[in-house]
């Protein structure tokens, strides 16, 4: 672990943040917004960074899709943001594999507020009071006690706020953004403790629906896996290209495009998933159809005399 290059990708991830606010201003399409996000990681990190130090694909989640969700060619070009809109933009920045993970909630919709400031409040409590020898249940206890408080009204019809339980915080280690620890948002009995030198992603997702999340169609998450089951020649020419040009951070599709000489790549991706080479981890939808989910994160690091907000604002 390497920390003083964990603040220079949390640098690079701040000042790509405040670009962002006035980019978002003007109505944009999904995929302009992605765009924008890995052009501007690409322009602040060196030239010599595994995938330009994009750490994960960018995540852009609309409404009732909570986590995962990311433009697919062909698919997803021409999706426009609308101001009724809530939309969750999760992006990661890596130097030589220390990563920083950081999410924030936008929207114009001030009747969804409670469900942003719920999971806003949640994060910054957490951070406040965490510390090394603290359990994953104490921290449960505390943010379901804060979400609790929030509520919803739309149209007349007051709705609770409620943690999406199945969503975690995680650590993190140098090239693996899921470093092994999950750090659950509602009461739980898991005592495991945070310990001195942990780099920690604290998220909670919020909504105002059932509180829990199903998998959707279209994966545009992969992650690396090591397996040794026989594949196809063109399978393992992708595999080596993923390797190389990845190591173990998650991709999506439209970075194999300029990487890839295989036309047809999607058949290779699924037989690498099926032969375990690569998990895939498709968008995360609330089972509300008709809730918005809310997302905050910052990645801090704890040492034991002080916690450091690695990615916020200050």
């Amino acid at each position: 672990m390497n920390i003083d290059k964990h603040y220079k990708a949390a640098s690079i991830h701040k000042k790509i943040k405040l670009e962002l606010y006035d980019y978002i201003d003007n109505t944009k399409t999904i995929n302009d917004i992605c765009l924008f996000i890995e052009s501007r990681i690409k322009l602040y990190s060196d030239n010599n960074e595994i995938n330009s130090g994009i750490a994960f694909p960018v995540g852009l989640s609309l409404n009732n899709i909570a986590a995962h969700d990311t433009p697919i060619p062909k698919i997803d070009s021409n999706k426009l943001l609308q101001d009724t809109d809530v939309l969750k933009i999760d992006y990661g920045v890596h130097v030589d594999g220390s990563i920083i993970d950081s999410a924030f909630t936008w929207t114009k919709n001030e009747v969804y507020k409670p469900v942003l400031d719920a999971s806003r409040e949640s994060v910054d409590n957490i951070i406040k009071n965490i510390g090394v020898d603290m359990t994953i249940s104490e921290i449960g206890n505390l943010s379901e006690e804060i979400v609790a408080s929030y509520e919803t009204e739309v149209n007349g019809i007051f709705k609770p706020v409620k943690i999406i339980g199945n969503l975690c915080g995680h650590s993190i280690l140098p090239w693996k953004i899921h470093g092994g620890k999950l750090i659950q948002n509602v009461k739980n009995n898991d005592n495991t403790k945070i310990e001195e030198n942990d780099i920690l992603a604290i998220e909670v997702f919020t909504s105002n629906g059932n509180g829990t999340t199903i998998l959707g169609k279209n994966n545009s998450h992969f992650m690396p896996q090591e397996s040794r089951q026989p594949i196809t020649r063109r399978s393992q020419e992708l595999n080596d290209i993923i390797k190389t040009n990845f190591k173990t951070l998650p991709f999506t599709q439209r970075y194999l495009e300029k990487h890839s000489p295989i036309k047809y790549y999607n058949v290779c991706l699924d037989e690498l998933y099926r032969k375990g080479y690569l998990s895939k981890h498709p968008p995360l939808i609330e089972s509300d159809p008709s809730s918005i989910t809310a997302q905050f994160e910052e990645t801090i690091y704890v040492s034991s005399n002080k916690i450091i907000n690695l990615s916020g604002d200050n």
